[in-house]
């Protein structure tokens, strides 16, 4: 368990938005990360990243590494969203050089440089 109470052995069903996005559920099942329906595209050092997330508009950011696995468990297992099987950037630092990935795939965390390139996939808080 993860300290935003997101269970790994029981994910909730994941969602529509009515903006048509992809919804994470929390453990109590209420709705708690809104997800961009897909990546941006290419593969993006970590500032190029962050820039993407922030050109989307208002609240849109990188994920942080348990919004990641949230993701994982409750869209890319259940072949929703349309994930790659490749390494996504979270905004969680390892060191100042450096932050926390997830891969899709094989589900194994790694820190990378900010000079590395991965995938993104942009999210906020839930809004009703």
């Amino acid at each position: 368990m993860l300290g935003l109470g997101i269970s790994c052995q029981n994910p909730k069903k994941s969602v529509l938005s009515s903006s048509g996005y992809f919804v994470v559920q929390n453990d109590q099942g209420r709705p708690w990360l809104e997800v961009a329906n897909k990546d941006i595209p290419g593969l993006l050092n970590f500032e190029e990243a962050q820039s993407a997330c922030d050109s989307m508009g208002e609240g849109w950011r990188l994920p942080e590494r348990e919004e990641l696995q949230a993701m994982r468990l409750q869209l890319y297992r259940k072949t929703q969203g349309d994930f790659q099987n490749k390494w996504y950037w979270s905004a969680t630092p390892n060191t100042a050089g450096s932050c926390w990935g997830l891969h899709f795939g094989n589900g194994l965390e790694y820190y990378n440089f900010k000079t590395d390139h991965g995938c993104v996939r942009p999210v906020r808080d839930f809004r009703p």
